[in-house]
């Protein structure tokens, strides 16, 4: 970000094509960035020039070297040479750390011009490709490649058909065998814009764009399929099922805050469907798992662990239950696309904080961020960009006060935390970095395009 920002590497940085067609002109300082107000003036120049060239074309062109040789009459061979080599150990940067938002602002910044051009060149030139599918290609192409010369080796493959020594270990403990964070072979499959791609570049692609587009890369991506990974026979206990288990039968055991009936009166008094509020097994209204007496192969809970006031007492209680080597299966709502969009992302911060101060209730502020300062519950509306208007209305936060009150510290039911896919991993791989928990996430997988929710997959070791 420096080398984009010093004003004495302005001939170097920005804008070079513009520069190279135009230069000298007085609109172009030597040792400063170009100033944006001169931008029309300067684009209309360039255009003007380059269109007066004999012959031009953009070197990305997967026809540029046909192209040359039909214009010089000619065949030549195009020899790619001095190209860089791996970069030592050590010396190298991982791009995930250079290309935070500001390094992208000042790219778009210095090539923005530059830009404009190449869009000209290459809608004169381009048959068959549209400009913007070519740039999009170019760039992860090129990201794959330097990512490739700064790694110390290369990086595993992201096929689905190889599995790890845990992933092995695993099914033959479990038997379940977890379908991969990213298989290309399904991602190309499912859009037909990526057909073109090797399984680098579209893993480049996926990380660039398919995440933030909600594009699916995995087949474990959604609940339903989620759900059905649970091995069928295997002992488990479903947490906080309330009128809608996702497991049914009889290795089946249930945990809630509520017992059937109590559950059953909550579903009527909220208009829900109780006719499927299973028995449950286990109850404490605090949602405390100590009361729960066996143990179990695997763990399943939907939109559970926001709602732990104390979220590493929780991951302890469920490392308790779970036999060595079984699995804790997670569905959590992306607070991007739920009603806790303009909440902000939970902090390692806030964990250590509820576990230190042995939290068994909720925050105050929690309480009144759930019922101030949510938004509409529409993911589609959230994935269309529409979160609605955030405002504060007095009556409402006058009210809440009021039911903290009443409630004498005791639970309030909200939700405690806020994750997006990554951030669970990173807060969950700092838990059991930290050894707080014995709990660390195998498999996060991506939020769908119109989903609300992610599937995660802890394992206990």
């Amino acid at each position: 970000m420096e080398y984009l920002s010093c004003k004495e590497l302005a001939s170097h940085v920005d804008n070079l094509a513009l520069r190279m067609l135009l230069w000298p002109h007085s609109l172009i300082p030597n040792n400063d960035f170009i100033d944006e107000r001169n931008d029309r003036t300067l684009i209309n120049e360039a255009v003007a020039r380059l269109e007066r060239l004999a012959y031009f074309d953009v070197v990305e062109n997967p026809n540029f070297h046909s192209n040359l040789q039909a214009w010089l009459g000619r065949p030549f061979t195009y020899v790619r040479t001095n190209e860089t080599v791996r970069i030592p150990s050590g010396l190298g940067t991982l791009l995930h750390k250079e290309l935070a938002a500001e390094t992208f602002y000042l790219l778009a910044r210095r090539s923005r011009l530059d830009l404009r051009l190449w869009m000209v060149a290459a809608r004169s030139r381009l048959v068959s490709l549209e400009p913007e599918d070519l740039r999009i290609q170019t760039l992860i192409r090129n990201i794959t490649r330097h990512t490739s010369l700064v790694l110390p080796e290369a990086r595993p493959t992201a096929s689905a058909t190889p599995m790890t020594s845990m992933d092995r270990h695993l099914a033959n403990q479990n038997s379940c065998e977890l379908p991969p964070e990213f298989d290309p072979a399904r991602y190309r499959r499912n859009y037909v814009d990526l057909a073109g791609m090797s399984d680098d570049e579209l893993y480049t692609h996926w990380v660039m764009y398919g995440m933030g587009e909600g594009r699916t890369a995995s087949s474990a991506a959604t609940r339903e399929k989620f759900v059905s990974l649970v091995p069928a026979g295997e002992a488990v206990l479903e947490i906080g099922p309330f009128y809608s288990p996702r497991l049914i039968g009889d290795h089946v055991r249930y945990f809630d805050v509520l017992d059937k009936a109590g559950l059953i009166a909550r579903a009527k008094a909220t208009g829900l469907d109780y006719t499927q509020v299973p028995d449950i097994d286990f109850v404490s209204p605090t949602g405390d798992l100590s009361v729960v007496s066996s143990s179990f192969r695997f763990l399943l809970s939907s939109h559970c662990i926001e709602h732990q006031p104390n979220l590493v007492c929780h991951l302890n209680q469920v490392a308790r239950l779970i036999d060595r080597g079984g699995l804790y299966f997670l569905i959590i709502p992306d607070k991007r696309y739920c009603f806790d969009h303009f909440l902000p992302e939970s902090t390692i911060a806030d964990v250590i904080d509820a576990h230190l101060t042995r939290r068994t209730a909720h925050t105050a502020r929690s309480v009144i961020e759930h019922r101030v300062l949510t938004t509409h519950n529409d993911p589609l509306r959230h994935w269309q960009r529409d979160h609605g208007t955030p405002s504060l209305d007095v009556s409402k936060i006058l009210g809440t006060l009021a039911e903290i009150e009443a409630s004498g510290g005791k639970y309030v039911d909200v939700h405690a935390w806020q994750f997006t896919p990554e951030s669970f991993r990173t807060i969950m791989n700092t838990i059991s970095d930290l050894g707080l928990a014995p709990l660390r996430p195998l498999r996060v997988y991506q939020t769908p395009f119109g989903r609300f929710e992610f599937c995660a997959v802890l394992h206990r070791p």
